[in-house]
């Protein structure tokens, strides 16, 4: 069963992924990679609601799957992103600054999962360029210069 999620994942039929890993799912209900990868495949169909129900399972079955913690940020940073670039497109200035508050929230929103699965896996670099890109959005605020230049000095630049 592993291996036709993985054959359907990597052939890009992400649907049938799921369907398969539903059944992995009933059969193995506390197999947290299970949820953790369906929440991969929803947050990509952008079924952000039900991914983020994903990694919260795999994040109650296994704390410490760094992963499932970092998809949980995942969700509210490429929505933040999205929403960077949809502002792009507003003309009226009053929309625009409510959108870029909302976006400011939202990246907001993903920087404790971050700075959790950084902690759970102290060594990936991926999690540490996410966090370096959040903390300098937020550089003005109390503490984050500290916290950029933390995140600098760990990755060795």
């Amino acid at each position: 069963l592993q291996n036709l999620i993985n054959y359907y994942i990597f052939s890009g039929q992400k649907q049938t992924a799921i369907e398969y890993l539903d059944q992995a799912i009933a059969r193995e209900p506390n197999v947290a990679q299970y949820h953790h990868i369906k929440g991969n495949l929803l947050e990509d169909a952008k079924e952000y609601d039900a991914a983020m129900a994903e990694f919260d399972k795999a994040c109650e079955l296994d704390p410490k799957l760094a992963d499932a913690v970092a998809g949980k940020g995942r969700v509210y940073y490429n929505q933040a992103v999205k929403m960077n670039e949809d502002a792009a497109y507003i003309n009226d200035k009053k929309q625009y600054n409510k959108a870029l508050a909302e976006m400011k929230a939202m990246f907001k929103k993903s920087l404790p999962f971050f700075e959790q699965a950084h902690a759970l896996e102290p060594d990936n670099t991926d999690y540490m360029r996410t966090l370096k890109a959040l903390y300098y959005r937020f550089i003005d605020e109390p503490g984050m210069q500290d916290k950029y230049d933390a995140i600098v000095n760990e990755l060795g630049y």
